[in-house]
């Protein structure tokens, strides 16, 4: 069996086997190369010491990276080719089910293979020897399962991390896992603790990218949702009274997410927590709910949440603005061009809004939210023609400043209400914008 593989990546190979050492493709690229997947990163193992390979590689006119020494991996960068390569070792001893506290480098692949954590990640691979398959991986890959190596709880308890990295891989390839590692999963998911915020984030949004329906329904399953969002909890099972919903808050929140095939990162994100402030906003009239002020809650409760698992803060302020504005229904050219400049004239930032309003209301009574659907599917194509036209409004543009309100008597305290007021007027009718226009009304304004 032979595969296409980058043609510096070959030649590295070589160069260690030259060395009458052994190297071999290993991991994740092997798995997507059996699986005709794209591959991202060719990681290798071999029996040559970094310190070898760190010498040998100086001479040979490559950027030798010493990536982490005290666990044999170096990285080689050939031309724009960074191949990361790892000595055979053994690992023992878990620290805070994390880390090994103990690294012994052997010279038997086999070894190495052994503390991988899933088989479809525990194969090798070279052009002349094919595949090292030790612990039936193929048909473990046939048969779409993830298995772990070994002892499954064995691996989750060294490593929590493999967890997340187990459901991600449910998720990526729509694999099946395999009995004993799927309840492995739920007995160990408290040790998720031990996992750093950063880590846990960067699973949940590879996770979260994934077309994997009713995904949220399946982390609360597996017992791992709390872990990642705590607070997300204070929804489930809330019921909605309302004659636009037929779900409670948690499901039609899982149901939105159903609908973001192809959507952004911070769309998913946003869809996932639009509704987070409902309970504490819900009144009745009636025997009917409302939730007046919930999407201003919502995003002021997924700020503190996405801030714990260490998002960017632009990240996070984007995926805000999303939130706090899921609810303004708002369509005609004057409507959008005031989300505009509320989003910092960001066209994909209000696109992504559109978006996210469109998973929302195919979470709700479809009969009660055609029409809307319709504005919203209209409002798409006006945003587009808006953006042809650079039919935005920044506050310089404004004809009048501070300057000229001072001189027309108000106060401090008073000028900033009164351009605020004069921006709105002038989104909603750029027609207005002249300093003779916009000083009769800051005097109208005040009186």
């Amino acid at each position: 069996m032979r595969f296409h593989i980058p043609s510096d990546v070959i030649w590295i190979m070589q160069q260690i086997t030259s060395q009458k050492e052994e190297v071999f493709l290993v991991g994740g690229c092997v798995r997507d190369l059996l699986l005709n997947r794209p591959v991202h990163d060719y990681d290798m193992t071999t029996s040559m010491p970094a310190e070898a390979m760190i010498s040998l590689f100086s001479q040979l006119d490559c950027n030798v990276v010493p990536t982490g020494l005290k666990h044999g991996t170096v990285t080689i960068i050939r031309r724009h080719q960074a191949v990361e390569i790892t000595t055979y070792r053994t690992e023992s001893s878990y620290l805070q089910h994390r880390r090994p506290a103990n690294v012994q480098f052997t010279r038997s692949l086999k070894e190495d293979l052994k503390r991988r954590d899933f088989t479809i990640n525990a194969m090798a691979y070279h052009p002349d020897h094919g595949i090292i398959d030790c612990f039936h991986s193929q048909e473990d890959l046939k048969q779409n399962l993830i298995r772990c190596v070994g002892n499954s709880e064995e691996r989750f308890t060294e490593d929590a991390l493999r967890i997340m990295r187990a459901i991600r891989f449910h998720c990526q390839l729509s694999f099946s896992l395999h009995p004993q590692t799927h309840d492995a999963i739920i007995k160990n998911s408290r040790l998720l603790v031990y996992i750093s915020k950063e880590r846990i984030r960067d699973e949940f949004n590879k996770i979260l990218l994934t077309d994997k329906k009713d995904l949220l329904q399946f982390l609360k399953d597996m017992h791992v949702l709390p872990y990642i969002l705590p607070e997300i909890e204070i929804i489930y099972d809330h019921e909605q009274h309302s004659p636009w919903h037929l779900y409670d808050v948690f499901k039609h929140t899982d149901i939105a997410l159903n609908h973001a095939e192809n959507a952004s990162l911070r769309v998913r994100l946003a869809i996932v927590l639009h509704d987070i402030g409902k309970p504490h906003c819900q009144t009745f009239e009636n025997g009917i709910a409302h939730y007046k002020g919930h999407a201003s809650y919502s995003a002021k409760t997924a700020e503190a949440m996405l801030s714990s698992l260490r998002y960017a803060k632009k990240t996070i302020h984007e995926i805000c603005l999303l939130i706090r504005f899921h609810d303004t229904r708002t369509y005609d050219r004057k409507g959008l061009r005031a989300l505009l400049y509320a989003m910092n004239n960001d066209f994909s930032l209000v696109e992504d809004l559109l978006t996210v309003q469109l998973c929302d209301n195919a979470a709700k009574v479809l009969q009660k939210v055609k029409s809307q659907n319709e504005c919203i599917l209209q409002a798409e194509k006006l945003l587009l023609k808006m953006k042809e036209e650079h039919d935005i409004f920044c506050r310089k543009d404004l004809r009048i400043d501070g300057n000229d309100l001072k001189t027309l008597g108000f106060e401090k305290q008073e000028i900033g209400t009164v351009l605020s007021f004069l921006i709105d007027q002038v989104i909603c009718d750029p027609a207005i914008n002249t300093k003779e226009k916009l000083t009769a009304l800051a005097i109208s304004y005040r009186s």
